[in-house]
């Protein structure tokens, strides 16, 4: 820690004269991929000071993701410990003293000049100067990484230009050491992902070092064994989590693992629990970490998808009944009741978009499904592809394997009330066929699987 100390006295990081400080932080190092060591301070203290920081406006991987298969080129380009190049203003440096570890339990007194890592607001300050120096219609920023992107080597390579002028102005270092600095690429590897946009069309997938790492990894194992600790359990699930997000593989196959791990979540975060105690990891959970290993294994290609033709449709649910009506020619309109209305009205709008979506899938295959839906809950559990509540990912389970059944291109957009469609027909009881009927009916037409979820759990019919 004292040799990295001199280091980071070197290059300004750390100031060591005596000083007056107001708040004086932990901190440590942990090891880079690079084989150095990058000092981290726990600025709990600091942060419980300041008032929490803006959006950072960090990007949505999956958007990063389309981005990426839409160009024809990437530029790469990586700034050098880029939380260090930001200075701290002499008003609000008295805020980040910092103790470094010595021998025999002493400590070192400093006084932070840059940003570190641990103050809440440093990403937000590193993303928001990253789209200054790239913005977003040139490429794509994440935090210390720029990806200049273009339709042809020319445009790439202009854009990267324009990003090494910004950089100049700013005073910003970047990696010109890196092998790839300033090289056009149809084949590379970012977040922990691998593209390849010379092939026919455009593909990606999880980067086999990423993967064989691990694959090979110990923790994996103790997992696999049933018998580990909190601290090795949250590592690989999250591993699995990357990979399922990234790839568009529903999180909701995985609802057994996803209970437990809020379950573990919360005696963990109530101190119920230790960190590195003993862990028993239950049967069903393992299965379902085996079930995302299988997947993991193969790490097949993702290719972007096709440009399909678009229907639209909306779903909509009250407390006693729900309604689809689709956009096709005539337009489709079905309704049903609730029995008996017990449950929350997430549970009944997801109902009503997996009915949207059986009936799409049925009789509109191939095609690009908007789904309307006034519940921002069930856009943002469809987007994620899973849910905290273990009831509606059995609801999400059925919905995926119909949009994979039909070749749907699944897309919820949430509307307002006010415009939502399919809401009139919430408004009133439906008086169609009997129950019973509307019970058999969906027997036959659903699978056992939903009508055991649907019709045995809420005695909820589905009618055509």
């Amino acid at each position: 820690m004292l040799g990295h100390l001199d280091q980071l006295r070197e290059f300004g990081v750390m100031d060591t004269s005596p000083s007056r400080q107001s708040v004086v932080l932990p901190a440590f190092t942990v090891p880079k991929k690079s084989g150095g060591l990058r000092l981290v301070c726990d600025g709990r203290k600091l942060n419980a000071l300041m008032q929490k920081p803006p959006a950072m406006f960090l990007p949505d991987v999956r958007d990063v993701i389309a981005r990426f298969l839409q160009a024809s080129y990437v530029v790469e380009a990586d700034a050098v410990s880029y939380f260090y190049q930001f200075p701290l203003g002499a008003a609000i440096r008295k805020y980040f003293g910092a103790n470094l570890a010595a021998r025999r339990g002493a400590y070192t007194r400093c006084t932070l000049e840059v940003m570190c890592m641990g103050w809440n607001w440093a990403p937000c300050i590193a993303q928001r100067s990253s789209l200054v120096l790239l913005p977003e219609e040139d490429g794509v920023c994440w935090v210390d990484n720029f990806f200049a992107v273009g339709a042809s080597k020319q445009e790439a390579t202009g854009r990267f230009a324009a990003l090494l002028e910004r950089c100049e102005v700013a005073r910003v270092e970047l990696n010109t050491a890196d092998e790839t600095f300033g090289v056009p690429m149809q084949r590379f590897e970012a977040l922990g992902l691998e593209f390849d946009l010379a092939a026919d069309p455009p593909r990606f997938r999880s980067s086999p070092s990423w993967v064989l790492k691990l694959l090979e990894a110990d923790d994996l194992r103790a997992v696999l064994s049933g018998g580990t600790t909190p601290r090795t359990f949250f590592k690989v699930f999250g591993s699995f989590v990357w990979f399922c997000f990234t790839t568009g593989r529903p999180l909701c196959y995985m609802r057994s693992a996803l209970s437990f791990v809020r379950r573990l979540a919360s005696q963990v975060g109530s101190g119920e629990r230790g960190w590195d105690s003993p862990l028993d990891v239950p049967f069903s959970t393992v299965e379902d970490v085996r079930r995302a290993l299988a997947s993991l294994r193969t790490n097949e290609w993702c290719a972007r998808s096709p440009d399909l033709q678009s229907v639209i449709g909306w779903s909509d649910a009250s407390d006693a009944e729900w309604a689809v009506l689709l956009e096709t020619t005539p337009r489709r309109v079905i309704q049903d009741v609730f029995l008996p209305p017990r449950e929350h009205i997430f549970i009944k709008e997801l109902l009503a978009a997996l009915q949207a979506v059986w009936l799409a899938a049925d009789e509109m295959p191939g095609k690009k499904f908007r789904l309307m839906v006034d519940n921002q809950a069930v856009v943002f559990a469809l987007r994620k592809g899973h849910s905290k509540n273990y009831l509606a990912n059995e609801i999400l389970c059925l919905l995926f394997d119909l949009v994979a059944a039909g070749s749907l291109q699944l897309e919820p957009v949430w509307v307002s009330t006010e415009i939502q469609k399919a809401d009139p027909f919430t408004r009133g009881w439906f008086h169609g066929s009997s129950l019973v009927e509307k019970s058999l009916l969906g027997a036959v037409l659903m699978s056992r699987r939903m009508c055991s979820l649907v019709g045995t759990m809420y005695g909820t019919g589905m009618s055509r």
